[in-house]
Order: structure tokens, then sequence, then C-alpha cells
């Protein structure tokens, strides 16, 4: 209804009214109708409506870095860098309370906030999430979005409020309503609200009501209070959407009534990378940024995968990117970023959202500091309760304050830090966090001496490292070189990396103890530090963080004269075959003073941890042990990366034969001249009387065009090329395709010419038997007699023909059926799809594909040549049997490269003694001749490109004593 129409309305109302109601009681209400229309005028004719929504956009334009201690000077705009972190269904009890945990996989899918509002049943949700999850973000965002996406939306009034600013008022008068919260939040805009348009907004179901951060709310019955007060207000206004955050601690003690639980889910792979590009997209606008400043910090964070387990939570996401901008590239700044991240959870964004603590930000560092040193001592990740009280309890009582160790745990695990593992027993969100407060400790306490006694420790190594790289890393290193094992002097580089001041005689010390070692100790030095960054799986075990690289993979195969990977070079390295992986461990093992590895199990490749490992470092596939057997660690859900499938590889096929064609051509002019000399008898015996013309030339006319279709079109009238003749000899037909051939060819051409012509008078006679009055005229005589002529003269060709060339038949019953098929194909210009489709037939083609061994490839040559040269001894079994072997075997075994004129030859002689082997020795021998041809298609594939090499080698060890 217009304003006008809604002015009539009210006017006839109140003469309604003045005709019903006596005078005395109209004089009371007279006042009150005149306030009513007034008010109701006032709300339909306000702009307030528009100029909220600008107060809205307005006020959340910018992202929320308050609490941060690096920043820079612009903070980017939310709609720059905003990445939904998408949500699921979780009950409360199950969603953890740490910084970086994953949602499991057998829970509902990705859902975008947007999936469960605006809808035409309300919604109540409680979105839950531990710390920095982007549970605040997701509200600013989606208040931003109800503002400009109004032409599209049932409620289009966004209500975001911070229930940390209202709990003294919802506490103090737990019957306060939600305008009067939303009043006291807009500052100058408050007075130009019309009387009750939030009040109408909410009674007709136009709004979003956003209340953020109920764990924030600091006493527990005062968070219940708040929590009740989040209940009326959801029954007093139904029909809007209403979402509750909070932290999974805080809302489990103050569960909201008739709310859908929802967890946020941590950022993808995909996510963090569009969030750093957008991130620097944004910086760049204001200021001038390296070129790719993003892919350079995505390549950092591949190689250094405990940083990039960080960034599945968004705040931390935040932190690197700022650190990796203002302050230098990671990782060399990690111990920075560390000591950041632990400032910022214990107490900066607390700070920075004015909430009450009774322990200052340097004494809480202190508390968890101590906490974590003595977890290092002991050796473990996890604590009893008991255990981790007794720890806080020792530095309280040091401390001038009444903090109850008890409160100060909880307190510690609200902050995500610290999270309760199993019942009873607590733990660092990531082992990370333990090792850099534990540095930390170190350094403030100047207990440098616990770290020098353990140089050949490697549970000590991450915390040393952090250490040094902030710190005096002389002490350290010089324990290193007293020391003198391969363990320590692997740390002594690492920290001299890390150190940006050690003193020039102690790196000239490492130079050369590092350098002038034997093969061996400097082979070991280079293994040792490359596993010196660990993941450590939730059973115990230790996974390196990075796949071998290239350089000590080359360091191996200086020392084994192992053959080089297959397809190109790559870091790190890749195109290891099984063998090859079961190899560099025993050398790894062999190596002086190195601790036992192994090749991990598919379960730790399972590990959340490890997995993220692998999938930031792209196109990596390790290889796993699967009971007594290695396999190709794959994804759940992804192809196998050495599967050729049947497509593929008729595709490499078809190449094949188009390669083979000249041959096939040939073979097939050489099959023509026998048939030629029986046709040519027939026309010998020509009787004009007794043989209808048309008949009589019918055959000869398609021999005709065959041998136009491969003579006269293109390059199969010339000789084949070398390489085409040199894979013709590796099948056995150079003898088919002799010398006789070249003198049958230009024979044959002219064969087909006359042919042609005789045909061509066939077809423009009218005549099918002899008729003397046909005959009689002078006319048709004229044309049959010089079709007469012409038949002469294919006979002069025919008898021409030398009497000893061979009938053209293949030795092979793969490469004979399909010839005879192309050679009797009605429409000769179709002969090599008939050829093709034949010789798939017979071959077996389509079960050719399937995941391939590398390993195997030379075996199945050895066993296929043997069986099938034993099962059919013939001259042209055993000459392609020793051809496949001379060929294939070299590539196989990596003595040579393999060349497309190479694959062509192994994949077809592999594919006709295939056929050999399924008709004379059945049995496993066609299958594994198959699997050459297979094998033959992926290596080709990597040669060119087409297809990446993938297998690479991760390196485990035994778990680690952990305990006392």
């Amino acid at each position: 209804m217009g304003i006008s129409g809604w002015l009539v309305t009210g006017v006839l109302s109140l003469g309604a009214s003045v005709l019903f109601v006596p005078r005395a009681l109209w004089g009371r209400w007279r006042e009150r109708l005149v306030e009513r229309l007034d008010r109701g005028l006032r709300r339909r004719v306000s702009r307030f409506g528009r100029r909220y929504r600008e107060f809205v956009v307005s006020g959340l334009r910018f992202v929320d870095l308050k609490g941060l201690a690096t920043v820079g000077f612009h903070t980017p705009e939310l709609d720059e860098v905003f990445v939904d972190v998408s949500l699921g269904y979780r009950a409360p009890h199950q969603v953890p309370d740490g910084l970086l945990d994953h949602l499991p996989v057998d829970t509902d899918g990705r859902h975008s906030i947007g999936d469960f509002l605006d809808r035409e049943q309300p919604a109540v949700l409680a979105v839950i999430g531990g710390p920095g999850g982007g549970k605040t973000t997701l509200l600013r965002h989606t208040a931003r979005a109800a503002c400009r996406e109004r032409g599209n939306r049932r409620r289009t009034v966004p209500i975001l409020l911070y229930l940390r600013d209202h709990v003294e008022e919802i506490v103090r008068s737990p019957a306060v309503d939600l305008p009067t919260l939303v009043r006291g939040v807009l500052g100058r805009y408050a007075g130009d609200e019309p009387p009750g348009w939030f009040e109408q907004r909410l009674k007709s179901g136009e709004c979003v009501v956003l209340l953020d951060g109920l764990d924030e709310v600091a006493r527990q019955e005062d968070r219940r209070r708040v929590a009740d007060w989040v209940e009326r207000a959801t029954e007093q206004y139904p029909a809007n959407d209403f979402v509750l955050t909070s932290r999974p601690q805080g809302y489990r003690a103050a569960t909201v009534a008739g709310a859908s639980v929802l967890q946020v889910r941590s950022f993808t792979d995909e996510q963090v990378t569009t969030f750093i590009r957008g991130w620097y997209r944004a910086v760049a606008k204001r200021t001038s940024v390296p070129e790719d400043a993003a892919g350079d910090l995505l390549r950092r964070l591949d190689r250094s995968p405990g940083l990039s387990a960080l960034t599945v939570n968004p705040l931390l996401l935040t932190m690197i990117a700022n650190v990796h901008h203002y302050r230098g590239a990671l990782p060399g700044s990690r111990a920075d970023l560390y000591g950041e991240i632990c400032q910022v959870m214990l107490w900066r964004r607390q700070e920075a959202k004015r909430l009450p603590s009774e322990l200052s930000g340097d004494k809480k560092e202190l508390l968890l500091r101590g906490l974590a040193f003595a977890m290092m001592q002991r050796r473990v990740r996890d604590l009893a309760r008991a255990d981790v009280l007794a720890e806080f309890r020792a530095v309280l009582r040091r401390m001038s304050t009444s903090v109850d160790e008890n409160r100060f745990l909880d307190e510690a695990s609200a902050y995500g830090l610290v999270i309760e593992r199993e019942s009873g027993m607590y733990a660092f969100a990531h082992l990370t966090f333990q090792e850099s407060l534990a540095a930390g400790h170190i350094r403030a306490k100047n207990l440098v001496d616990v770290l020098t006694g353990a140089v050949d420790d490697p549970w000590w190594r991450e915390t040393t490292l952090l250490y040094a790289a902030q710190s005096d890393a002389d002490p350290v290193v010089a324990a290193c070189l007293a020391s003198g094992t391969v363990t320590a002097l692997s740390l002594a580089t690492a920290c001299a990396d890390l150190s940006g001041d050690l003193a020039p005689e102690l790196r000239a010390r490492l130079d050369d103890q590092t350098g002038s070692t034997a093969d061996e100790r400097r082979a070991a030095v280079a293994v040792v530090g490359h596993f010196g960054d660990v993941i450590h799986t939730a059973d115990g075990g230790r996974i390196c963080a990075n796949p071998v690289s290239s350089a000590v993979y080359e360091l191996f195969r200086d020392a084994t004269g192992t053959r080089p990977p297959d397809g190109r070079p790559a870091e790190p390295v890749s195109g290891v075959r099984a063998s090859d992986a079961s190899a560099f461990v025993r050398w790894a093992n062999a190596l002086p003073e190195t601790p036992g590895y192994r090749l991990p199990t598919e379960q730790e490749l399972a590990d959340p941890g490890v997995e993220r490992m692998l999938t930031t470092v792209a196109g990596v596939r390790p290889w796993v042990t699967r009971g007594p057997a290695i396999v190709l660690w794959t994804p759940p859900g992804s192809a196998h990366p050495n599967l050729i499938d049947a497509e593929t590889f008729g595709g490499h096929l078809d190449d094949d034969l188009e390669r083979l064609t000249p041959g096939l051509a040939r073979m097939l002019a050489a099959r023509l001249v026998p048939a030629i000399r029986d046709a040519g008898k027939e026309v010998n015996h020509f009787a004009l009387r007794d043989v209808r013309p048309v008949e009589r030339n019918e055959r000869l006319s398609a021999y005709a065009a065959l041998v136009q279709e491969l003579l006269g079109a293109d390059h199969r009238a010339e000789a084949p090329r070398d390489e085409d003749s040199a894979v013709a000899r590796d099948l056995g037909l150079d003898k088919i395709l002799g010398p006789e051939i070249d003198d049958v060819l230009p024979v044959l051409s002219s064969f087909a010419t006359q042919l042609s012509h005789t045909a061509r008078i066939d077809r423009n006679s009218t005549f099918v038997n002899y008729d003397p009055e046909f005959w009689d005229r002078g006319k048709m005589r004229e044309e049959y007699a010089e079709q007469e002529s012409s038949q002469s003269e294919v006979m002069r060709l025919i008898e021409g023909l030398p009497a000893n060339l061979v009938s053209g038949d293949a030795p092979a019953r793969a490469l004979s059926e399909p010839l005879t098929a192309a050679f009797r194909s009605p429409r000769p210009a179709n002969w090599h799809q008939v050829f093709r489709t034949e010789f798939t037939r017979v071959a077996r083609v389509a079960e050719c594909g399937g995941v391939v061994s590398l390993d195997d490839l030379a075996d199945h040559v050895r066993d296929g040549g043997a069986a099938v040269t034993k099962a059919t001894p013939t001259p042209w079994a055993n000459a392609v049997c020793r051809k496949l072997a001379d060929n294939a075997l070299p590539v196989f075994e990596r003595r040579t490269r393999l060349t497309p004129v190479a694959a062509t030859a192994i994949r077809v002689a592999a594919l006709c003694l295939a056929v050999e082997a399924d008709t004379h020795c059945p049995g496993p021998i066609g299958d594994q001749l198959r699997a050459v041809a297979t094998g033959t298609t992926l290596l080709e594939r990597r040669l060119s490109g087409r297809a990446p090499t993938t297998e690479t080698v991760v390196l485990a060890s035994m778990p680690m004593t952990l305990g006392p």
C-alpha cells in the first residue's frame, strides 16, 4: 500500500471512530489515535531505513585487525579478502576447542550461511568454532550482504550486536528488549529513528539478528543469563532469522533452545590460495608490493608444512600474510610469527575487545611458557590435568595474584592454545606452540645449557632452532661442533642458516667439518638435516615434513649407481619407482649415525597434518607400505596417477597405426597380386555373348579402387620413411616388404588407371546382355570395341607382373586377420579404419590400460618372449621377440630414453605377441604383454609432458620414546 493509500485508510479509520465512539470516550482516545497515526506516518515517510543501512555497511567496511601485533598502514576492505569459511552441522559436544581442528569427514558437506538464512521458515542458528575461526567476520559479511542485496531477500534489516558490550545491561535488566539494545549502538543515528521503527521491522519479520560472542561473557552465571535473554528474543520476534556465535566451550555451558548448531569449517587449500591472492591484491591497490608476492608466500608455505598447517585458521592466515609482507619473508621469521600468535591468542585480542582479565598478558605467557618447558623436559605432548595444575600452581605462588590455577586452565583452554585432547589430558593445539613457548622460556630464564646438552637429541631440535632464530646461536653451534655427530652437525648447519649473527670462526669450523668429511658422512648430515622438520602423527609416528629433495636423492644415486628417475627433473624428486624407494631407505639406514628410517604406512598418511603436507606439495604421491607390499599413495577420490585408461591407450594406438600406414598399404598392395592374377584368368576367358560387362569387371574395378587408395592419394605411394621401415623391421615385416614390391608398385598404378577407364565405359553402357539390335548400332559397337581394347591392355599388365612375387600374407594373426578384413572392405577408402577396428578386436585392445607398475615391465618382456618363443618356434616369433627385447629392455631398465618411433615398435610388437600368446600359451602371458604396451604408453606420455611424474619418497621413523 502506498503512502497516500495508507493516509486515506487512517483517516477513514479515524472517521469511523468518531461515528461509533461516544463523544466523552472519543475525547480521551483522540490524542492516542492521532499520536499513533503520526508515528505510523513518520515510519512510512522516513528515510531512516536507508541511513541505517548506510551506517551498517560503512561501519563494517574493513577487516577487523584489532589485537594483531603486526598490521600495515592500510587495513584491507572486507569484501576484498572475504572467503566464506562455510559451515557444517555438528553436535555441540563434538566440536573441538582448538585453533587447528578440522571438521571430521563423516559430517555433512560444506554450506554457506546463506543456505540457512532468508528462507520462508525463519532460522535460529548457533555458529560455533575455535578461536580465530572467522565467526565474527562471517557475521560482519552477512550484515553487509543483507543491506546490499535487498531486492532478492525477505529480511533486509541486519542487527549486529557484540554481546560483550551488553552483558551488564542484560544482567541488570533481563527484560530489556532487543530494540533498546540496538538503539544503544546507533550513536548519532539514534535520534533519526522514527518511533517504533525497529519494533515494527522485528514484528513483521524483516530482520536478521546477528549476536556475536556468547563465549566472551566471562562469568558462567552471566553467560547463562545472556543465553536466556537470546531465547526470549527469538520467542518475542519469531519471524526473524537469529544467528548466535560462540566458541565451543562457551556454548556448551549455555545452550539456546531451538537453535541448530553449525560448526565453522577450516579453510581448504583452495580457500587459502583465494584469501592470500585477494589479500595481496588489496594491499597492492594502496602500496607497491613485489610482483607475484602472493605466489611467493604460497610457495614458502608449500615448503614449510609446519607453517602451512596453521593456514586452516583464518586469523592465523591473516597474521601470516601480515608478517610475510611487513616483517620479511617466511619461514625465516616463523619464530616471530609463533610468538605473535601466542600473544594475540592469550591477551592482545582480549585487550582489543576490552574483555576483563585477572592476569596481564606477560603473566599469561609466563605460565604457558613454564608449562611448555615442563612438557618438553618430560618428553610428552599430553599432560594430565592434575600435572598441568601443579605446574601452574608453582608459578602462580610466585606472583602477587589470587588467580586460581583451575580458573586459569579453563581460560587458557578458551584461548585455543591449550586443548583437552582426551578426557582429563591436556595438550597444546599444535606441537609448534609447545616448542615455541619452551624456546621463549629458555631464552627468558637463560637456560641455553639445556639445549647445548641436547644437540644429539632430535626431540629438542625444533625448540633449538626456534631459540637460535631469536638468540645468540654461538653456544649451540659450538656444542654441535664439539659433539661432531651427524645429528649435531645437521643441527649446526640449520642453526647457522637461521642465525644472521654467527661467530666467523664457528662458521669456518662448520664449513670445514661438513665440507671435508667423507662422502658417507656428508650424505648422512644431509639426510638427517632433511628429516629434521617432522610431523608428529596422532599415534606417535614421525613423518618427514617434506618429500626427499632432488639434491639428497642425487647423493643416493652417486653412491649406488641407481638409474635416474622416470620423467623430467623436478623438485622434490619424482618419478621414483617402488624398487628405488626401497633402495633409498636401505641406503639411508646404512649411513653412519643415522636413525632408523622407513616408508610410512597408509594409516600415517591419513593423519590430517601429513595429508595436508602432501596436498600443499603439488603433484607428488609418496610410496607407502600396505602390509608387506609397497604401493603408491593416492588421495581418497583421486585417480591413480599411473592409470592409463582404454581411451588414452586407443589414442596412442591410432598414432601407431598411422605411422605404420605406408607399410600396411604396401602389404595390401602385395596381397593384390595373386588376386589380380586370379581375376585376370577370368578376363582371359572372356566371351562376349556369355558374360555381362558390368559383372565381369566388378571385381577388377574394386581392386583398382583399392590400388588407387593405397598408391594414388598421398604419401602411401612413396617408399616408407627410414623410421617407418625400422618399425616394419621390428615387426618382422621386412621380408614381406622386400625389394620385389618396389617393382610391382608402378605396374599396379598403371593397372589402376586402365581399370578405371574400363569401369567408366561400363558405367556409360546401357546394355546388360548381348542384343543383336544394339550390336548393329554403329556407335555402341565402337564403344564396346574400345572396352575390349582396354581389357586387352589390362591383360598385358597382368601378364607382366613378376611371377615370383610373394603372396603378401602377414605371419602373425594380429596382422593377417585385420589385413584380410581391410582387403575385403566394400569401401576401399575406409580400409585403414577397417584394419584398425579388426586389429583392436583381435589384439583385445579393450583389455589394455590399467595402473602401470614400471618395475614389472622388464620381467614381462622377458617372460613373454620366452613363453611365445617356446610355444610358437617360428622364425617370425623368434625375430619379433628378439626385437622387442632389444627395443624395450634398455628403456624399461632406464639405460636409454624412449622415442616415439620406439614406442610404436614396442607397443605394436607387444600386442602382436600377446595375440600369439592368447592362441598358443593361454594364461597370464598375453595380459603381461598387453601390460608392456600399456606401460610404454605411460612412459611416452611422461616423455611428452602429458602425464606428470608423481612418485616420490617421504621418510618416516619409528615412534620416538616420549615417556620417562
